[in-house]
C-alpha cells in the first residue's frame, strides 16, 4: 500500500477572485491551476484525493485510478472531511489546489520532519512590518510566520482530530484542528523561502505566471542539407559568401537561417519549415529566408516565449568560413533582435569525405534554448 496520500482541496466558491469561474479551473500557461498539484503529487507515487466543488465535478472526469474525486462542504473543514473519507494511507498531506507553486524539494522536506513529528507543515517568514489597522500597535514580526499547505499527518491521528471537532467548528488550517486535539504536542517546521503563493485575487495570475515562466524553458534541434551547384549565390547567415557554387533550393536556400528557423519551430512542437513554406507553393519560391526566420521567431513569440541563445555549425568544404563568421552573426542579430553573444557560430569541412567533403552539398545544424517570457 503506498504510505502517502494528499488530499487537494479545490472546492472554494472563488468569491474574491471575481472571473465567474473557480480559481482553481483557471488556465495558468495553458493548464488549469490545480493541475500543477495534481502532476507533482502523481510523480511522486501519490494516491490523490481531490474534494471539488459539487458543481464542477464534471471538470475532473477521465483522471488516472489512484485518483478520487469527491464533493467538498460548505466550509473548507468539511471538505477536509469529506476527502479524508477516502484516505487509508499511513500519512495524509492537505494542500489547497490554488497554490501551484508547490515543489518536491518542500514535499521531500515534509517527509522527513514525519520520521519524527506526527503533524508538520510549511512556513514562510513575514518579511514586512505588522501593524494594527488603526496604526496604534506594531506587532513584532519574528514571534510569527505564515502558515502554507501542504499540511503533513499521520491519518491517525488527523482524523481523530477531525471527527472529535464539533460540528459549528471551522478552522482555517489543519494544524489548528490538530492543536485543538492534541494541544501539547510538538509540530515539525518546514521553512519555505521560495514562493508558494495561493491564488486569491486575479490579480494574482500575472504574478504566477512570471514565477512559472522562470523555470519553463524548451530546447529545439535542426539539421539542415543543400546540394550546391555552380552559377548559384552562396548564402550563409543572411550574407553572400564568395564561391564558384551555392545551395540548390526553393527558396533563397540559406541553409543557416533554414536549420535555425526549425530549431525554433521544434522548440515549441510547431512542426517543420515546410509546413510553413511548402516547396510546392510557387507563391514562396526565392522567398528571402530573413522572411522565414523572422516568421519562426514571431510563433514562438506568440507562444509567449522568447531566444536564450542558438548554438550553430556548419559543415562546408569550401570556401573556409573563418573570415566571415563575426559579419554572419552581425547579420543573423540584426534581422533577428537577437544579441551577437547570443549566437555561436561555428564551421567545420568533412575532410573530403561524402557529398559535402567533395563540394557538392552544404549542411547546417542548429541547437536553440528558449524561455518563456510571459
Amino acid at each position: 500500500m503506498i504510505n502517502n496520500t494528499v488530499v487537494i482541496l479545490a472546492a472554494g466558491k472563488s468569491e474574491r477572485f471575481k472571473k465567474n469561474k473557480n480559481k482553481v479551473l483557471y488556465p495558468l500557461l495553458g493548464k488549469p491551476i490545480y493541475q500543477y498539484s495534481l502532476d507533482l503529487f502523481l510523480n511522486i507515487g501519490f494516491n490523490v484525493v481531490i474534494v471539488a466543488n459539487p458543481n464542477d465535478l464534471h471538470y475532473f472526469e477521465n483522471l488516472p485510478e489512484n485518483v478520487i474525486v469527491v464533493g467538498g462542504g460548505n466550509t473548507r473543514t468539511q471538505s477536509v472531511k469529506n476527502g479524508l473519507d477516502f484516505v487509508n494511507s499511513e500519512f495524509v498531506y492537505i494542500h489547497d489546489a490554488a497554490r501551484p507553486l508547490i515543489n518536491i524539494g518542500l514535499i521531500n522536506q515534509l517527509i522527513k520532519k514525519l520520521s519524527n513529528y506526527d503533524a508538520a507543515y510549511i512556513s514562510s517568514p513575514i518579511r514586512n512590518a505588522i501593524k494594527t489597522k488603526d496604526t496604534s500597535q506594531t506587532i513584532l514580526k519574528t514571534n510569527f510566520h505564515f502558515s502554507e499547505t501542504p499540511q503533513a499527518f499521520r491519518t491517525s491521528k488527523l482524523k481523530n482530530a477531525y471527527y472529535l471537532l464539533p460540528e459549528n467548528i471551522s478552522y482555517d488550517d489543519d494544524i489548528s484542528v490538530y492543536k485543538n486535539i492534541f494541544p501539547e504536542e510538538s509540530i515539525g517546521i518546514v521553512e519555505n523561502l521560495d514562493e508558494n503563493l495561493k491564488l486569491t485575487y486575479s490579480q494574482d495570475i500575472k504574478t504566477l505566471e512570471n514565477l512559472l515562466c522562470e523555470n519553463d524553458y524548451r530546447i529545439g534541434h535542426s539539421f539542415d542539407l543543400h546540394r550546391l551547384e555552380e552559377n548559384l549565390p552562396l548564402l550563409i547567415g543572411g550574407i553572400v559568401i564568395p564561391s564558384n557554387k551555392g545551395e540548390v533550393a526553393h527558396s533563397d536556400g540559406d541553409c543557416l537561417l533554414h536549420a535555425m528557423a526549425e530549431s525554433l519551430l521544434g522548440s515549441l512542437s510547431l512542426g517543420d519549415l515546410g509546413k510553413y513554406f511548402p516547396d510546392t507553393d510557387e507563391t514562396t519560391r526565392g522567398i528571402s529566408s530573413t522572411i522565414i526566420i523572422q516568421k519562426s521567431l514571431k510563433l514562438i513569440e506568440e507562444k509567449g516565449y522568447g531566444v536564450i541563445n542558438f548554438d550553430t555549425m556548419v559543415y562546408l568544404e569550401k570556401p573556409k568560413l573563418s573570415r566571415y563568421i563575426e559579419k554572419i552573426i552581425e547579420n543573423i542579430s540584426q534581422i533577428t533582435g537577437i544579441s551577437t553573444d547570443r549566437i555561436s557560430i561555428k564551421a567545420t569541412t568533412y575532410e573530403g569525405i561524402e557529398a559535402i567533403g567533395k563540394g557538392e552539398a552544404i549542411a547546417c545544424e542548429s541547437t536553440v534554448l528558449i524561455r518563456r517570457i510571459y
